[in-house]
Order: C-alpha cells, then structure tokens, then sequence
C-alpha cells in the first residue's frame, strides 16, 4: 500500500508544471519586495485553500486579503450579480 502511495506521489510531482510555478513564486517575492498586496478568491472547497494560502503567504511576509466575506459576496451578488462578486469587492 505505501509503495503504490509513493508511487503515485512520484508520478505527481513529475507531472507538476515547474516552469509555471517558478513565475508565481516570482510575482508572488516580488510583492513581497514592494509591500503589494495579493488579493486571493475562490468557490466552494478553493475558498477554504484560499484562506489557506493567504496564511502561509502572511507567514513570510507577504500582505494577502481574501476576498471571503459572506454578507459582501450575497450583498454584491443579490443587488448586482454574482458573475461580479470578487472583481466588486477589488473596486472598492
């Protein structure tokens, strides 16, 4: 069982588009760098890893907001759309 676990794992990480991830790596220092903010979102179960990432983004350094707040995402959505829930909340 743990070798066909390994296994897998291996064929994962070989798969994972290293190139791709090096560049947010680099936007993600470079805000850092300039005290920027990273705005992160997302539906269902990616909004709880939204939260996720902005923690460990905090952790070293870098300034997140999630954009997660309930009554402003059914507020936007009931009085304007829901195909408008994050990009609203960046206006402000």
């Amino acid at each position: 069982m743990y070798k066909k676990y390994a296994t897998d794992i291996h064929t994962a990480l070989e798969k994972l588009p290293f190139d791709e991830i090096e560049e947010v790596v680099g936007v993600l220092q470079k805000a850092r760098e300039r005290g920027n903010w990273v705005f992160l979102c997302g539906n269902g179960g990616s909004a709880a890893n939204a939260a996720h990432w902005a923690n460990g983004l905090q952790s070293v350094g870098v300034k997140t907001h999630v954009l997660d707040c309930i009554p402003i995402i059914t507020a936007i959505g009931n009085d304007s759309s829901y195909d408008r829930i994050f990009s609203e909340q960046l206006r402000g």
